[in-house]
């Protein structure tokens, strides 16, 4: 220093106890936790900050939620789950994420795991221009049903 003393550093860290369980009372511990473990926070850096949530163990498993949200962090690896594609769950899936998920009955599969996940294109493309070699016959009434069900609908899904 210009007055002649000397300092010393140590690099040290102060360890603070933290979690929801420190911040928080007992009969409230989940009010403390990061609703979408900090996923928001990660978007709103530009990824500077990280997501803040762990698996769940037998420490954490009074506070440890699912969350819901569109900014929820994802699992560190990714887990495969069958969901049954009933009427129910796909309205529930609509309801959480606000994105639409189509059931196609009657779709043959030749082998199971085929699916547009695991390819980089899908079997399903856009021609512009082609004419369908084998057109689907479809009566007038249908044609009118389809017409008026499509430009009636007030979905904003393009």
């Amino acid at each position: 220093l210009p007055n002649g003393e000397w300092l010393v550093w140590s690099p040290s860290i102060l360890l603070e106890d933290n979690g929801p369980s420190i911040n928080a009372p007992a009969n409230d511990i989940a009010s403390a936790t990061l609703e979408d473990g900090g996923g928001a926070a990660v978007i709103l850096t530009n990824e500077k900050l990280k997501c803040a949530n762990v698996p769940r163990t037998f420490v954490n498993e009074d506070t440890c939620v699912l969350s819901t949200l569109s900014t929820a962090c994802k699992a560190s690896e990714l887990l495969s789950v069958d969901v049954e594609m009933s009427t129910e769950n796909v309205k529930k899936f609509y309801s959480l994420t606000g994105h639409y998920v189509y059931a196609i009955r009657g779709l043959a599969m030749e082998e199971l795991h085929e699916h547009p996940c695991s390819k980089p294109k899908s079997r399903w493309e856009i021609s512009t221009g082609v004419t369908c070699p084998s057109a689907t016959v479809l009566n007038a009434d249908t044609i009118t049903a389809l017409t008026d069900a499509i430009t009636k609908s007030f979905d904003s899904n393009p």
